[in-house]
Parts: structure tokens; C-alpha cells; sequence
């Protein structure tokens, strides 16, 4: 028979596991709740290679965000296709892909149509626009953080985005300023 003495030495693993599920539980609900809202992030997909991530650092610096995320695939990957569905549509706000990638996108479905083009050229399909099409020289002035091959590139906004007028339009401000950031 276990003695009131003895029960600490027999079921020390019993109050060492609890303690150690209570800081994981406190720590995982801390996390979560101190998480940036999506109307609080940007996320943006480009299809290629990225040089340099300090683009993160500027993004969240210029247009008053808590959150701001650069994901990529490049378009010669065979996971591509599948990517750009989950991670593009689904998971970004802003989109940069060439113009071959995006004329082979059902844009009615994931895009959202564009009014103003900022004075810039739109990217159309079926009578509706849905893109910027990037210059050569905005090209040129991203070029130190993304690899651009020599084809046309488009900017475009998804459709699945709480903040492409869901909740905010920060993908629309974010959109205006990426089209006319300078070195």
C-alpha cells in the first residue's frame, strides 16, 4: 500500500507531464492569439525565382503592415500547377506571373477585375481586366529581388483576398505602390 510520502515518488511522471501539456497549451494559445489577422497581411505569390528576401523587410516598412509574406514557385517545377492553385489563389493577396502562366489562367475565376490601371497598360481577357502589365522599367527596379526572364509580367489581385475589398483594400495600396516602387 502507497503512503501519502511515497505518491510523489511513484507518480512523478503524472505531475511532470502536466506540467509540461500546461506551458505547450499556454504557449500554442499565446501564439495563436497574437497572430496577424489576414486583413493585417500581405501575401505575395510570384511565379519564379526570388534573388533576394529583403523585399519582406521594405514591403512591410513602406505600406503599414504587420505581416507580409513572399512565396514562390517557378514555373519549370513540376509542382507548379499545383502551387500556384493552393499557394496563388487561395493563400495570396497579390499575384506576379509572366504573361504565358496568366493567358492559361480562367482569370474570371481567380482574379478580381481591375478599375484603375495607374497608368499602366491592363492585362485583359474576355473584355475584362484583370492585371497590370509590369514595364520594363519596373521590371528593371525589382529586378534585385526577383529573377525576371525576358517576357511580359503581369500584376493581379486574388479574388480569394480579404483584402481585395472583402474587408480592406490593402492589395489594391499594395498593387499602387509595388507599381511604382523605385530603387
Amino acid at each position: 500500500m502507497k503512503t501519502k510520502d511515497n505518491q510523489f515518488a511513484y507518480n512523478w511522471i503524472y505531475y511532470l507531464l502536466v506540467v509540461v501539456i500546461s506551458c505547450i497549451s499556454w504557449i500554442v494559445a499565446f501564439d495563436i492569439y497574437h497572430l496577424p489577422k489576414d486583413y493585417e497581411s500581405i501575401k505575395l505569390f510570384y511565379a519564379g525565382n526570388i534573388k533576394d528576401y529583403s523585399f519582406q523587410e521594405i514591403a512591410l516598412k513602406n505600406n503599414d503592415l504587420v505581416s507580409f509574406e513572399l512565396l514562390s514557385s517557378n514555373p519549370a517545377d513540376n509542382t507548379f500547377k499545383t502551387k500556384y492553385n493552393v499557394v496563388g489563389f487561395h493563400g495570396s493577396d497579390v499575384l506576379i506571373v509572366d504573361i504565358d502562366v496568366a493567358n492559361s489562367t480562367a482569370c474570371s475565376e481567380v482574379f478580381v477585375e481591375l478599375n484603375d490601371n495607374y497608368g499602366l497598360e491592363f492585362f485583359s481577357q474576355q473584355g475584362a481586366n484583370y492585371g497590370l502589365m509590369l514595364t520594363a522599367s519596373m521590371k528593371n527596379n525589382l529586378s534585385s529581388y526577383f529573377e525576371f526572364e525576358q517576357k511580359d509580367y503581369v500584376i493581379t489581385v486574388s479574388a480569394n483576398s480579404v483584402n481585395a475589398g472583402t474587408i480592406t483594400n490593402k492589395a489594391f495600396d499594395f498593387v499602387k505602390w509595388m507599381v511604382s516602387y523605385e530603387i
